[in-house]
């Protein structure tokens, strides 16, 4: 798996996507108008006139130019709402977000679940979800970007599938973040929705005529009205029949990105019998994938599995289940399956109370873990790694085109150490937006005395009572808190911080960067932090975002590798030598360092929210260039890989945390 390319095949894929629906709109408009010149014409044969209609009249244009409008202008429209993110997308299908306070246990495997695959990718936290009124086995993915990214489960698949089932399919969700799929889906709904409206005012024609003929007892009314239900019956007829030709393009796209989510599950998780045994669950349910939500058909390719019953697979929007476990499991025996597995899966699923089974694995869990503490190497090794990891260095070049988007195995089980070993009370503070806020705020609090004393004032002046001994008491915490720590509790707090409202979060932001300046310096882990939450919680409508090339950037690259040599190097002479070692390969005739002096924080800003607009290709280069920028010296330390993987989120490219195995002392 390879995020870029991906991406790049996803964008490929839309605009074959774009340039077929064009065709299907230009279609199905022409067919209109041929019918409607043709109605126009047999109603002035049977008047006794002779002068045809033909494609050269000017208002044939404009019933032309009418038809385009509404197909694109409702596809336009479905787009622009969807564009609000996967929040959107969720609540429309009927799901409610998940309290991350839950003490409920099959809702904190799931949320634990999350939070790990979350961290081990380098991913901000998408929003938790759960469609409580359905009880089949199903789950999807949806937002415009990384960063607005929402993943829901079916009530029926936390409760029939076991950890490692639910796993698999949370990877399978995680795939479809990565790889673009989710803008893909949300372009694919608006594009059929604009078809099918256009097929529905063709029948709302037909009706209005329909009762318009009811009440008009005039020869001339009566056939005027029969004229416009034909044009009705036309519009209708040719609207749903270019729908049904976009369905059959959807569910093409659709079948092939599923069979990429299942390889990619695999790899992620290095257990077929996960996301196999969700499959095989499925097909022995006597429910199924089969949802009861109304918007099943609209977002039916989102899903994990087929969400609808259909009268054909011309255009099922998932391949067969058999195929699918084929795929997954090698040489894999339907015959078999159906005669050895089937009946006790069913009963399995029938008679087994999985909150039971929770409670058994959290059982064997809590035993594994006290196995683990026993074992004296393995434990200090991992927390001495975590303590050292400041003053190491990374044994291996990381490469961004192979690691992006990328879930090791081993990144899953360290993801899972690092939830363990993190504090309790910080690890609670993320389930709420108001302990999100002030574990930020902590995260930021000087040793200095005084300077503290100036960010407490800053926090009484505009926070709600008892922020400030909060903050005092998780600042505590956060002392002893490694900064391989800090990115990855960010990452965890995002939905919590999703949920403040616009002017909270305003407030929030506002006041991060008092605490941070209140020293009157930055340093670059701070600036990078604040740039990072600023990005996530300002976001506006993806739909109007456009991609930026290597040219319109130059500017804005100068200055967050300048930004990243100055604050890396301590001598004029390193300086530049880092300067030069990473922009060189993106522009060589433009080498000259912007001065310290001439970098404000404004200006890196600015820089970094446009980056995170780059093209998908240009923005691979920029990371790289970042990563020779702080390697200039022959090695990179994990802070300085730790600076990288939080501009690559900036720019919505998931990086995966370091792991011991990779540092050297």
């Amino acid at each position: 798996m390879n995020f870029f390319a991906d991406q790049r095949r996803a964008k490929s894929q839309t605009n074959k996507l774009v340039f077929m629906y064009a065709l299907t709109v230009i279609f199905t408009a022409v067919g209109t108008v041929a019918f409607a010149i043709f109605v126009a014409n047999y109603n002035h044969i049977q008047h006794g006139e002779y002068h045809m209609i033909d494609f050269t009249q000017p208002y044939i244009w404009q019933v032309f130019i009418a038809v385009v409008t509404i197909i694109c202008g409702t596809s336009f429209f479905k787009i622009l709402i969807l564009g609000k993110g996967g929040r959107y997308v969720a609540r429309l299908i009927g799901a409610n977000e998940v309290d991350l306070e839950t003490t409920d246990p099959l809702l904190r495997r799931y949320i634990n679940v999350v939070e790990e695959m979350s961290i081990a990718s380098g991913t901000p936290m998408p929003g938790v979800y759960i469609m409580e009124r359905e009880d089949c086995i199903n789950a999807f993915a949806a937002g415009y970007e990384i960063d607005d990214a929402v993943v829901a489960v079916t009530k029926g698949a936390l409760q029939k599938l076991n950890r490692d089932e639910l796993q698999g399919v949370i990877a399978h969700e995680f795939s479809h973040i990565f790889n673009g799929d989710m803008k893909l889906n949300i372009k694919l709904i608006g594009y059929l929705y604009g078809l099918y409206m256009l097929g529905e005012l063709g029948r709302v024609l037909i009706n209005s005529t329909g009762r318009r003929s009811r009440y008009c007892s005039r020869r001339s009314s009566r056939n005027n009205g029969g004229q416009i239900a034909i044009v009705g019956f036309a519009v209708m007829v040719l609207g749903y029949i270019g729908y049904f030709f976009a369905s059959l393009l959807k569910a093409a796209i659709s079948r092939q990105r599923e069979f990429l989510a299942d390889a990619s599950s695999v790899q992620f998780t290095r257990n077929p019998d996960g996301i196999g045994g969700a499959l095989k669950k499925i097909y022995a349910d006597s429910q199924g994938a089969i949802l009861e939500s109304a918007h099943a058909n609209e977002v039916s390719h989102m899903f994990f599995g087929d969400a609808i019953k259909r009268w054909t697979n011309l255009y099922a929007t998932h391949p067969p289940i058999e195929d699918r476990l084929k795929a997954v499991f090698k040489g894999f025996n339907m015959s078999k399956f159906e005669r050895e597995e089937v009946d006790e899966i069913y009963k399995e699923l029938t008679e087994h109370n999985q909150v039971e089974q929770y409670q058994e694995e959290k059982k064997e869990r809590k035993k594994q873990e006290i196995e683990d503490r026993e074992n004296e190497i393995l434990n200090t090794q991992f927390v001495a790694g975590m303590a050292a990891l400041n003053q190491v260095s990374i044994k291996k070049k990381p490469k961004i085109e192979e690691t992006a988007g990328v879930i090791d195995q081993k990144n899953v089980e360290f993801a899972k150490k690092l939830l363990n070993e993190l504090p309790k009370r910080v690890h609670q503070s993320v389930k709420t937006s108001y302990g999100s806020k002030c574990l930020m705020y902590a995260m930021l609090i000087d040793k200095n005395d005084e300077i503290r004393q100036r960010q407490f004032n800053a926090l009484n002046s505009k926070e709600q009572l008892g922020t400030v001994e909060l903050v005092h008491e998780l600042a505590e915490y956060c002392k002893e808190l490694q900064e391989v720590f800090r990115l990855p509790v960010i990452e965890i707090a995002l939905p919590a911080l999703k949920k403040l409202s616009e002017d909270q979060r305003g407030l929030f932001l506002s006041l991060t960067k008092k605490l941070i300046m209140a020293d009157h310096k930055v340093n670059i882990y701070e600036f990078i932090i604040y740039n990072f939450l600023r990005s996530s919680l300002t976001g506006q409508n993806k739909f109007f975002s456009r991609s930026l090339g290597k040219r319109l950037l130059k500017d804005d690259v100068k200055a967050v590798l300048s930004f990243i040599a100055h604050v890396g190097s301590k001598n004029d002479e390193d300086k530049l030598s880092s300067f030069k070692n990473g922009i060189q390969p993106l522009y060589r005739n433009d080498v000259r360092i912007i001065s310290l002096k001439d970098l404000s924080l404004k200006k890196i800003s600015q820089s970094l929210t446009k980056l995170k607009s780059a093209k998908i290709e240009f923005k691979q280069d920029f990371i790289n260039a970042c990563i020779r920028v702080v390697e200039d010296d022959d090695h990179i330390t994990v802070r300085e890989y730790e600076l990288v993987r939080l501009i690559s989120e900036i720019m919505l490219v998931p990086a995966p945390p370091i792991i011991p195995d990779y540092i050297v002392s």
